[in-house]
């Protein structure tokens, strides 16, 4: 279930076009996006805002994490639960 939800993180991630630098006036819900080549941003509470990262060529979905973009670009992590414990770090 992690394994499915991470690799369907990072697909919908890879797939859309790249952030540039961004002023004061493109905040997002009042955080700014990260810069590259960070690929996430969080304020106190936790919210979050992504930055998406374009790839030169599709990966393979085959359940092996062995392409090249796993590696070149930055995990994003600190995910929380809403079930069985709201707000608690994913297990």
């Amino acid at each position: 279930m992690i394994r499915t939800l991470a690799a369907f993180v990072l697909v919908t991630v890879l797939s859309a076009s790249a952030a540039a630098a961004q002023s004061a006036a493109d905040l997002v819900d009042g955080l700014a996006p990260p810069i590259a080549p960070q690929t996430v941003t969080r304020d106190e509470k936790g919210h979050a805002v992504l930055r998406a990262v374009r790839i030169d060529r599709p990966i393979a979905l085959d359940g092996r994490l062995d392409d090249e973009v796993y590696a070149s670009v930055p995990a994003i992590d600190g995910f929380i639960q809403q079930v069985p414990r709201e707000g608690q770090p994913a297990t």
